[in-house]
């Protein structure tokens, strides 16, 4: 502030590339390890990080192994796979929720005839797209073609004992 109150411009600071021969700036040498350890700036956890090497294999790795679960999720519910199969790599309430679906399924066949398919017939998967939500977990969008529909499939997979399940399932 200067005398009257009001707040001073602030001067713009020289640019790093730009040198003026009139003002030499020195930069500080730093001499110690616990000067180059020194804590963040404030605001600096809000800036976001570059996902780094490690986490892109990560999530690369966890992408492939979604997409294989959720192949096989759609067939299960098909009939094409045991559901059996499935109940090391998903949660028990997912695990009974993708039962009840079936015997939906099923259900509907016995009451229409066996020739009325079902709708997970010819299920591919086009496309999985996925983010890190955490250290330990996945979430995850996979894009289904069944036969002349198009299915969205939201998964969310977690690390635990060494391997990745699926804690969270909605097939759209």
């Amino acid at each position: 502030m200067n005398a009257s109150g009001l707040i001073a411009p602030s001067l713009p600071r020289p640019k790093t590339g730009a040198r003026n021969p009139s003002s030499a700036a020195v930069e500080p040498v730093v001499s110690s390890a616990a000067e180059t350890t020194a804590a963040p700036r404030p605001g600096a956890d809000r800036l976001e990080a570059p996902i780094l090497l490690r986490d892109r294999q990560r999530l690369a790795h966890v992408k492939g192994q979604t997409h294989r679960l959720v192949q096989a999720v759609l067939e299960g519910l098909n009939g094409t796979r045991p559901l059996q199969q499935l109940s090391r790599w998903v949660e028990p309430r997912i695990f009974r929720s993708l039962q009840l679906r079936r015997a939906l399924i099923l259900g509907a066949q016995s009451h229409y005839g066996r020739d009325h398919a079902s709708p997970y017939a010819g299920a591919q998967i086009h496309s999985v797209h996925g983010q890190l939500s955490g250290p330990t977990a996945v979430e995850l969008t996979v894009v289904v073609r069944c036969r002349k529909r198009v299915r969205a499939v939201a998964i969310r997979m977690e690390a635990r004992n060494a391997s990745w399940i699926a804690t969270a399932l909605e097939i759209g």
